[in-house]
């Protein structure tokens, strides 16, 4: 395990669930496009500022589907590149938590229900 996967108490966490509309329970969540705007706007640039904005980003994963898979991407060091390598076709939730200089997230889904991690960390590589 990466020495960037080390948290800090307390630190902020955004849910997204792909199922949740304004329209109905979403467990005491923020509701989908409002969690979305949050991490947009808010989150993932204040992620960008502790790191001193990065032009890219390494997305770090752990036990992903059924096969419970490891391996990384390097993207562009922009949310909406980093939520389509998130996300799946089908249900998902995921939880982003931003603690010091770390964006951690977790996703569960049908093939992972006991949930995958990512670590988001600059790089200095090129976009895959």
């Amino acid at each position: 395990m990466p020495t960037e996967w080390a948290t800090i108490a307390e630190p902020e966490t955004v849910t997204l669930e792909s199922h949740c509309t304004c329209e109905e329970d979403c467990y005491g969540h923020l509701c989908f496009q409002d969690s979305y705007s949050y991490l947009e706007d808010t989150l993932f640039p204040e992620y960008l500022a502790r790191n001193n904005k990065p032009e890219f980003i390494k997305i770090y994963g752990q036990n992903i589907g059924w096969q419970r898979l490891s391996g990384y991407a390097i993207k562009e060091a922009d949310f909406t590149e980093l939520y389509k390598t998130l996300t799946l076709n089908g249900d998902w939730k995921l939880e982003f938590s931003l603690a010091g200089r770390n964006l951690i997230v977790n996703r569960y889904s049908h093939d992972e229900p006991t949930g995958c991690g990512f670590i988001i960390t600059p790089t200095e590589g090129e976009a895959e």
